[in-house]
């Protein structure tokens, strides 16, 4: 069985994910509001064509973007807070 190892690209402004087959970039989001300091992709899961993405110091509270995705296209659906 074979397997691909996720890897996540954390940036000042955006998240990247890549696969380690040819390290190419599988699709990368950005937090519509973001700030610095959000701390976006401390955690994450994927299942499917959902991903989900922690970001411990959006105000000061965290928070959890959820987006869906096809092919290369992610689209932030939710924003959930404490």
């Amino acid at each position: 069985m074979k397997k691909n190892i996720l890897l996540f690209l954390f940036l000042i402004t955006s998240l990247s994910m890549y696969s380690q087959e040819e390290w190419n970039q599988l699709f990368s989001v950005e937090a519509n509001d973001w700030a610095e300091g959000d701390s976006l992709g401390t955690s994450s899961a994927i299942a499917d064509t959902v991903a989900v993405f922690g970001a411990p110091g959006k105000d000061s509270v965290g928070a959890v973007y959820v987006y869906r995705g096809e092919d290369d296209v992610w689209e932030e659906i939710q924003k959930l807070t404490a």
